[in-house]
């Protein structure tokens, strides 16, 4: 006797996993484009800077994955990379951007640090996935 194809997990209305998303992505263009956001705080400023790009794209990692990856109970590999590239490429948006604002420029340093924590927000997403599932079992 086989065993019958697992189905996929419920499926929930899109909004339920786009409207954080989009949510978050408006947060993260209002601080972007702020054309001073460090006047007054002295020093402090390059970490301040790091880890405001860290955090950020840790957050929006964790919802882009639970958005993309999660939504139709899947987690392929093509699906993770999917979701890595919807991050990068935010990231390089959100640098050209910043060019034509005064007081903000183009910063290497800001999408290797979007990149990182792309990536950190992408593996937590992936563990937490895993551990609910080995504790479902």
């Amino acid at each position: 006797m086989s065993e019958a194809p697992s189905s996929p997990l419920p499926r929930r209305k899109p909004l339920w996993y786009w409207l954080p998303v989009l949510l978050w992505v408006g947060v993260m263009q209002y601080f972007s484009s702020a054309p001073n956001p460090y006047a007054g705080i002295g020093e402090g400023t390059t970490i301040i800077d790091f880890l405001g790009h860290l955090c950020g794209f840790i957050v929006l990692s964790l919802l882009v994955t639970r958005w993309w990856c999660f939504r139709m109970g899947e987690r392929t590999g093509r699906r993770v990379l999917q979701a890595v590239a919807f991050c990068l490429a935010y990231a390089l948006l959100d640098e050209l951007h910043q060019i034509p604002i005064p007081g903000r420029s183009w910063e290497w340093f800001d999408l290797g640090t979007d990149t990182v924590g792309s990536t950190i927000g992408l593996g937590a997403a992936l563990a937490w996935r895993a551990l609910r599932r080995r504790a479902k079992a």
